[in-house]
C-alpha cells in the first residue's frame, strides 16, 4: 500500500551531490489549484543511477502521464500511462509538495496557444467546407428550379422537382440560420 502517491508527468530530472531530485507535475494546469500541483521527489544514493536517470528521461521525453508513490522511505514506485514501470530503490526517498513555478505557467500559456491556433485552423478548414456545402446547394437549387420550368405545372416530374426544391430551400436555410 502505497504511502503517497501522485498523478501527472515528470517534468524535470535534476541530479543533486547525492542522487536525484524529481519534479512531478499535475496534467491539466488549473491558475488556481485548491491542492498542491506539484510534487518534489528526492531520491538519495538510488541502486543503479544511470539506469534510472535513462528510464526517467524515456519517460519523460514521451510526455507520458504518470502514476508515482513512494512505497517506502527506500523505494519509489512510477508507472507511465503506457505500461512502462519503474521501481527505484535508494537509501531514502522523500516527497515535497510544491506549487507552480514561472515555467509551468510559460508551458501553459504555450500549450494553450497552440491549441487555440489547431482550433482556428480547424474552424478555418470547416468554414470552408461548409461554405462549399452552401454553393453545391445553391448551384442544384438554381439547376433544379430550372429543369422543374421546363415541366406542366402538376405533372409528376414537376411535382417532384418541386419537393427536391423544398428539401433544397431547407438545407439552404439551415446552413444559413
Amino acid at each position: 500500500m502505497p504511502l503517497h502517491a501522485f498523478e501527472g508527468f515528470i517534468e524535470k530530472i535534476e541530479r543533486s551531490s547525492r542522487g536525484l531530485i524529481v519534479r512531478l507535475l499535475e496534467g491539466g494546469i488549473d491558475p488556481s489549484p485548491t491542492s498542491f500541483p506539484a510534487w518534489l521527489v528526492t531520491i538519495e544514493e538510488p541502486a543503479d543511477l544511470e539506469a534510472v536517470v535513462s528510464k526517467l528521461n524515456r519517460i519523460q521525453e514521451s510526455d507520458d502521464g504518470v502514476y508515482a508513490w513512494i512505497a517506502s522511505d527506500t523505494q519509489l514506485g512510477i508507472q507511465s500511462d503506457h505500461g512502462d514501470e519503474l521501481t527505484i530503490d535508494a537509501k531514502h526517498v522523500q516527497a515535497v509538495e510544491g506549487g507552480f513555478e514561472l515555467r509551468d505557467y510559460e508551458r501553459l500559456a504555450r500549450l494553450n496557444h497552440e491549441w487555440g491556433q489547431s482550433q482556428h485552423l480547424a474552424l478555418s478548414k470547416l468554414t470552408a467546407r461548409f461554405q462549399r456545402v452552401q454553393e453545391i446547394l445553391r448551384d442544384q437549387h438554381g439547376r433544379v428550379a430550372r429543369k422543374a420550368e421546363g415541366h406542366a405545372v402538376g405533372s409528376t416530374a414537376r411535382t417532384l422537382y418541386c419537393q427536391q426544391l423544398t428539401l433544397i430551400a431547407r438545407l439552404l436555410a439551415e446552413t444559413e440560420a
